[in-house]
């Protein structure tokens, strides 16, 4: 059991959370992850350096996946557009071969979050077996440290969606 002892300055807060941080070890340091007490991560899993969970809609579960890349590298903060149709081709490809239906795309992203930490943003959304999906896939730059994290969601979790972003924008990376 947990035990905090309280000061009256900290009663003004209406709310407070207690963070919980998920640790990748990678040959050019640490990515951590901060949430809440109540996330759950899976560590190694599917090939993937780590998993968040997020909630059961249509009796499928909302995922992001992490996998660690490479370290000492700086992403361009442009993706022309002529690579970002060689992208959305190769995915109608995917799509396609799955049985994916209703392909949609929202425009590229660049986020410039601080200094240390960027990222490319690619969406997508699509239709498989009467579901609608959305897949967002997150390539960050971490203080030198390339990652990528994919989460998928059905397209109407929007919370979900906003946490998986959060864990994101506010991950740190350590050498």
């Amino acid at each position: 059991m947990k035990k905090y002892i309280l000061v009256p300055t900290i009663l003004l807060f209406s709310s407070i959370t207690f963070a919980k941080e998920h640790r990748v070890e990678t040959p050019g340091g640490s990515i951590i992850f901060a949430t809440d007490d109540s996330e759950k991560s899976q560590r190694k899993f599917f090939g993937a350096d780590l998993w968040f969970t997020g909630s059961v809609n249509h009796e499928k579960r909302n995922v992001m996946s992490v996998v660690y890349s490479t370290s000492g590298v700086k992403l361009d903060p442009e993706v022309k557009e002529k690579e970002f149709s060689k992208h959305k081709d190769e995915m109608r490809k995917f799509a396609k071969e799955r049985g994916y239906l209703d392909v949609n795309f929202k425009p590229y992203q660049y986020e410039k979050i601080r200094n240390d930490l960027s990222y490319h943003n690619f969406v997508w959304s699509y239709k498989k077996d009467n579901l609608d999906f959305l897949e967002e896939s997150y390539y960050v730059e971490c203080n030198n440290i390339l990652f990528i994290a994919k989460a998928t969601t059905t397209l109407d979790s929007k919370s979900d969606q906003d946490k998986f972003k959060k864990i994101i924008e506010n991950v740190r990376c350590v050498k």
